[in-house]
Formats: C-alpha cells, sequence, structure tokens
C-alpha cells in the first residue's frame, strides 16, 4: 500500500515538476515518504509478532484513523495539483487518484471500515471537484470514478462477506 502511494506520488510529482511550487511536488512527497518509510519498517519488524486480541484491535483502531488521515491529506494534495499544469496534468492526478484509490481499496480488503472510509474520503471530493470544472471531460471522469468506486466497493463486501463466512467456519471447526 505505502509503496503504490509513493511511486504514485513520485510519477504524479514528476510530471508537476515545472509547473507547481517545489514544496508541493518535493516537500510533500518527502515528508509522505518519510512517514511510509517509518510505517513499512515498523510493519516488518512485527510481521512475526503475535498480539493479543486487544493489541490486534488498537492496532486496527489506529491503521483506520491513518487511512482517513492519509486520504485527507492526499487528496488535498492531488486536488491543489490540479491547479497547475495542462488538460495532460490534469488526466494524470485524475489517473492518480484512480489508479491509487483501487489498489488501495484492494490491499485495505480485509479491514472493510478502513477501505470504505479511504473510498469515501477520496471519491466525494475528487467527484465534486471535477464535476464543478467546466468541462465536460472532468465531468465524465468524476462520473467515471463514481462508478468505479462503487464497483470496487461492491466487489470488497462480497469479497470481505467471503472472508468473514471462511473465518467462521473455521472458528466453528476448531
Amino acid at each position: 500500500l505505502y509503496l503504490t502511494l509513493l511511486f504514485n506520488m513520485v510519477f504524479v510529482s514528476a510530471t508537476h515538476w515545472y509547473t507547481a511550487p517545489l514544496w508541493l511536488v518535493g516537500g510533500v512527497p518527502c515528508v509522505f515518504a518519510a512517514i511510509a518509510v517509518g510505517r513499512i519498517v515498523g510493519w516488518w519488524r512485527a510481521r512475526d509478532v503475535v498480539h493479543t486480541l486487544e493489541q490486534a484491535r488498537k492496532r486496527l483502531h489506529s491503521t483506520i484513523i491513518l487511512v482517513a488521515v492519509f486520504s485527507v491529506l492526499l487528496t488535498t494534495w492531488s486536488l491543489t495539483l490540479l491547479h497547475y499544469g495542462d488538460m495532460v496534468q490534469q488526466g494524470h492526478v485524475a489517473f492518480f487518484m484512480a489508479a491509487t484509490l483501487v489498489a488501495s481499496v484492494f490491499c485495505l480488503t480485509h479491514l472493510r471500515p478502513a477501505a470504505v472510509l479511504l473510498a469515501t474520503l477520496v471519491t466525494i471530493p475528487f467527484s465534486i471537484q471535477f464535476a464543478l470544472m467546466e468541462n465536460p471531460v472532468m465531468w465524465a471522469m468524476a462520473a467515471n470514478l463514481l462508478m468505479m468506486a462503487g464497483t470496487t466497493l461492491y466487489m470488497l463486501f462480497i469479497h470481505y462477506d467471503d472472508f468473514e463466512n471462511m473465518i467462521s467456519k473455521r472458528t466453528d471447526l476448531e
């Protein structure tokens, strides 16, 4: 998840390097990179740790909070980038938002509240911003993202229910 976000941010920043302020294309991605690397290292170190039920609940809750914070911050960053560059660069921001949204939701498949929260916090502001732009292509992108998010969440719910049933049956067998 973090690597997907990080690489996608770097690619979007690269395409906006000469049109957006340095703090936006250099500073923000560097701060996020430091946070992402810290989280990756933390998860890597904890990969073999067996947590108590209470520890697991706290980690899941903190993940949901981080998803909310990152969703708002990255959406704000992306929507700020829309004001810089030409239509191709704006299209790249739209692609970044859509691709990152789908990849992130699938990375959070087994934590449904976080995935739904992420999809909501990214899709709604993005769609509103694009719908308010005076360009039919942007309107179509807004509608397309809404459709993609809806389809992705529908699939998430189906797979989550299957996962939940599998856990339930496994618990019954034990």
